[in-house]
């Protein structure tokens, strides 16, 4: 394994008009659906803005992590969290971002990318066969 140097990378954000755009839809289609945004923040940034891999992932974090705090004060204040639910849960996001930011370092961006890819076709394909089977298709 060849050693590599790191340090910092200089990249131009581009087409950001275009970025808002879908965020703005990204963010619809996630607060409508419950389903998250991490399937589409990631490739908006990588894809459309042309920011490099590594700040793609840690961004969408952010903005992850930004709308489930939003999201989750509904149910603190209808009493509706679960505690012995909710802190393991936690516990593990912590530990999960945590390991992930430090191998994020070492990896390269392209491994990066293949992983992102799977779990997004796995994801997608795993959406369509449940909605062909509520639909009564399969």
């Amino acid at each position: 394994m060849k050693n590599h140097c790191y340090g910092i990378v200089n990249y131009r954000v581009r087409r950001a008009w275009l970025a808002i755009i879908l965020f703005c839809g990204v963010g619809l289609i996630s607060g409508m659906f419950g389903l998250g945004a991490g399937w589409a923040v990631t490739p908006v940034l990588n894809l459309i803005m042309s920011t490099p891999l590594k700040v793609a992932t840690a961004s969408s974090v952010t903005i992850i992590s930004l709308g489930d705090t939003a999201a989750v004060f509904p149910y603190l204040m209808s009493n509706s969290l679960i505690p012995i639910f909710a802190v393991p849960a936690v516990a593990g996001l912590m530990t999960g971002a945590e390991v992930g930011s430090r191998i994020a370092v070492k990896v390269r961006p392209g491994f990066v990318r293949y992983v992102l890819i799977g779990i997004l076709l796995f994801a997608g394909v795993k959406l369509i066969v449940t909605g062909l089977s509520l639909m009564g298709v399969i």
